[in-house]
């Protein structure tokens, strides 16, 4: 017979030459020895040691479920999607994307690029993870996205009033306040108030998903109260790279004066400015002291999609006297219009009795045209996009403002 030993003790005897050992542990080193007997019982001195390492234990752990996912480059048909790396014990080597819950393609990175889409589409994104033993994770939680219109469209993305809490808007600090006073609210009661030009004179968005619009538009009304001459405030925008002023509007007794309504209208272009998936706005007062206040309301933040004719341009508020309000405010005597986004009928205000109406598309086209018109304009039947209103009054100034088709 022979004895066999393991790491030094006995395992067992056989009356052959191979032996069988079990019960050990994955990926450990073992040592072997054998010692043969005779039929009297004399037992041989025991072998050289061979040295065993058993196995690694199989890999059964699949890798964490992929989170983050994102879209961009969103076009009428094909759209980007990026999500965040899967950990896992070995290491992933792939991922799989799911669209609408059908496996749509591989690949080893964290990105991957959707194409032959249709327009005006919503689509389900989901992606899993999988290790080199073909362990797959879960599927990542849904993501929507959807393929813009064939004709271009538009998307608010935010519309804060401000009247039950700060909306899409983030208190600054001690020189930002969410005011209670009908006096300086454009709608309802309460405002967005910045003053003084401290640190905390400022109010700053929540992160929006720019990156699928070829413009941003962001639209408010504002009231000056307390301002001198020069002071101004800003509107800022940051692309992740920290924020620069897009435009600014300044209190210099003629244009702008205290105690007035005023429409501001902003259009970020993606020319001209990176429309990323967390962009972020702030406003922000460059007063001198705690009674130089701007009452911000009504902000409206709207994504445009034009088919790729991007722009950029800062649309400034009109000059002029003041126009009294039934409820007795005043605002600035210019072009006034809503609602916008316009399904259909667009109505529009003007300090005099409107001679004409064009309505220009971004190339400067006219594409309708009214003599002698009333307060409101027939738009159901231009295709969806961006144009501009411009009213030629009675006493000859030509007033402009952008507006939005449905």
């Amino acid at each position: 017979s022979y004895s066999v030993y393991l790491d030094g003790s006995l395992d067992g005897t056989t009356s052959g030459t191979s032996y069988s050992f079990s019960g050990l542990n994955a990926s450990t080193n073992y040592a072997v020895t054998v010692a043969a007997s005779d039929a009297a019982g004399n037992p041989s001195a025991q072998s050289s040691a061979l040295s065993v390492t058993t196995a690694a234990a199989p890999d059964t752990d699949p890798p964490s479920v992929p989170t983050g996912l994102a879209s961009s480059n969103i076009t009428t048909s094909s759209f980007d999607v990026s999500w965040n790396a899967s950990t896992d014990n070995v290491g992933v080597t792939s991922y799989s994307v799911y669209l609408d819950g059908s496996l749509d393609g591989t690949t080893s990175g964290t990105s991957y690029s959707f194409s032959g889409l249709s327009a005006s589409t919503n689509y389900s994104v989901t992606v899993s993870a999988s290790d080199a033993a073909g362990n797959p994770s879960a599927q990542s939680s849904a993501l929507a996205v959807t393929t813009q219109s064939a004709g271009g469209g538009s998307t608010v993305i935010s519309a804060s009033y401000f009247e039950t809490g700060w909306d899409d808007w983030n208190d600054g600090g001690s020189d930002n306040n969410r005011a209670s006073n009908s006096t300086h609210a454009w709608e309802g009661t309460r405002t967005n108030r910045i003053r003084n030009g401290s640190s905390s004179s400022l109010t700053t968005s929540d992160p929006f998903d720019l990156s699928s619009y070829n413009s941003v538009e962001v639209d408010f009304y504002f009231r000056p109260v307390g301002m001198e001459n020069g002071e101004y405030f800003e509107l800022q925008y940051n692309d992740g790279s920290g924020y620069v002023t897009v435009a600014s509007w300044t209190k210099d007794g003629s244009s702008i004066n205290n105690n007035t309504f005023y429409n501001g209208t902003v259009v970020l272009g993606s020319a001209n400015y990176n429309l990323v998936s967390n962009g972020t706005f702030r406003f922000r007062n460059f007063g001198n002291a705690k009674n130089d206040r701007i009452f911000l309301d009504a902000i409206i933040i709207t994504g445009i999609s034009n088919g790729g004719n991007s722009f950029s341009r800062v649309e400034e508020v009109s000059n002029g006297g003041q126009e009294l309000l039934e409820d007795g405010k005043t605002k600035l005597a210019g072009l006034h219009l809503y609602p916008n986004p316009v399904e259909s009928i667009l109505y529009f205000e003007t300090p005099e009795a409107a001679q004409e109406v064009l309505v220009l598309n971004l190339t400067g086209q006219v594409v309708m045209r009214q003599d002698k018109p009333s307060q409101q304009l027939d738009i159901s039947n231009l295709t969806k996009g961006v144009y501009v209103l411009a009213v030629r009054t009675e006493d000859g100034r030509m007033l402009r403002k952008s507006f939005i088709k449905q």
